[in-house]
């Protein structure tokens, strides 16, 4: 066995393994991958190869889900006494969530930290749950100059991780 193939064997992992990690059938790991429901994974010699730290792929019902409840959990940090560190201890451990979100382009980081408190969402995210899913968000004028500044934020930081 040569370095690359070791190099390979720690980094990735095949479609048997991705399925039994998972919990699902090998034919539908086959499917994300297809339908490009994995990101970063790639087929050398007709084989596929997934990084070993992927998270299970998500369908639209299951990332609007997610998205949902990071907004909550969002939601819930500005309305309640909860600080951020508490809250970033609730989600610890879901990186791989985030990053899977983000190498799909439904969130952007404000930083470094990968932490609940520092994700912003995409015009696309925006997209999957206002008009696939029809919700209705109700926007109060006193909260309107503020949902401005953050999308203004949000646009300009965008711009900056092209």
């Amino acid at each position: 066995m040569n370095e690359l193939t070791s190099a390979l064997e720690v980094k990735y992992m095949n479609v048997k393994t991705a399925a039994e990690k998972w919990g699902i059938k090998e034919r539908e790991v086959r499917k994300y991958y297809q339908n490009n429901l994995i990101p970063k994974a790639d087929k050398v010699g007709g084989k596929i190869h997934i990084p070993i730290d992927q998270v299970k792929p998500m369908y639209f019902d299951e990332v609007k889900t997610l998205l949902l409840l990071i907004i909550k959990a969002q939601n819930y940090l500005v309305n309640s006494e909860i600080n951020y560190k508490e809250l970033n201890q609730l989600f610890n451990g879901w990186t791989p969530v985030f990053d899977y979100l983000f190498d799909f382009g439904y969130i952007l980081y404000s930083d470094e930290a990968k932490q609940i408190a520092n994700i912003f969402y995409t015009p696309k995210a925006y997209n999957l749950l206002l008009k696939k899913y029809k919700i209705k968000l109700e926007i109060k004028s006193s909260t309107l100059l503020e949902l401005v500044l953050v999308a203004t934020k949000v646009y300009y930081f965008y711009l900056e991780s092209k």
